[in-house]
């Protein structure tokens, strides 16, 4: 057998492992991850994250300790709500669940909304609006 054939032979075992079979079909279009689009999330391997920031879309930018967050709320996988002593954020868009476990964990780095002005449904999530309220205590 010639060194070629055995790299083919490999190749194809490893993916035969990872239980790829092929292709996948042109009728079913995977969404595509939203994490590095609208937030990003530390490597599993990390401890913690102590921070995590939003970025607005007018450029403003929060750093928020994880140790001031008494609540995050999760509202029908389309409204989270984090509210600490002195601000109230209110994230609206689809399929948030990931952005809140990411956050329940403190893996969570940082968020940002859509540029755009409506949801493509391209991505497996997607971040409409981030509202932000100063001093609210």
């Amino acid at each position: 057998m010639e060194l070629n054939e055995t790299n083919n032979l490999t190749s194809e075992f490893r993916e035969n492992r990872q239980g790829q079979s092929g292709p996948a079909s042109p009728d079913k279009k995977e969404k595509l991850s939203a994490v590095k689009v609208f937030y990003d999330v530390a490597p599993e391997r990390e401890d913690y994250v102590r921070r995590f920031k939003i970025r607005l879309k007018n450029g403003d930018l929060y750093s928020i300790a994880y140790a001031t967050l008494p609540l995050i709320y999760l509202s029908h996988n389309e409204v989270l709500t984090i509210r600490n002593s002195n601000l109230l954020v209110t994230i609206k868009g689809r399929n948030l669940s990931d952005l809140e476990k990411q956050m329940s964990l403190e893996r969570l780095i940082y968020i940002k909304a859509s540029t755009g002005t409506h949801d493509t449904g391209e991505y497996d999530c997607y971040i409409a609006s981030i509202e932000v309220e100063e001093n609210i205590m």
